[in-house]
């Protein structure tokens, strides 16, 4: 009778471990999926905002480049009038 008594307990115990298992684990692993989802998520939007400003950025310091290369131009093209407006100058 007592093995009896303990035989169903295990048989119980086995039994109330599987319910857990394909019952109650799946949500927690599917609450788990969804966290881990949610932290992609926003990793991936942080990705995205960063991504934004990078090309804002490059396209502003492209901008920046473009009219520098022509303030040079015009500095080397007054430098170079200069240079020859010396050169001919009365007096040398």
């Amino acid at each position: 009778m007592t093995l009896l008594l303990v035989l169903g307990g295990v048989v119980l115990a086995v039994v109330g471990f599987r319910y857990f298992e394909n019952h109650l684990a799946p949500a927690s692993f599917l609450s788990d999926v969804r966290a881990e989802n949610h932290q992609l998520r926003d990793a991936l939007a942080k990705s995205r905002f960063d991504f934004e400003v990078e090309l804002a950025t490059r396209g502003e310091l492209e901008r920046q480049v473009v009219t520098l290369n022509e303030q040079l131009k015009q500095v080397r093209e007054e430098l170079a009038f200069l240079k020859s407006a010396g050169a001919r100058a009365p007096g040398k």
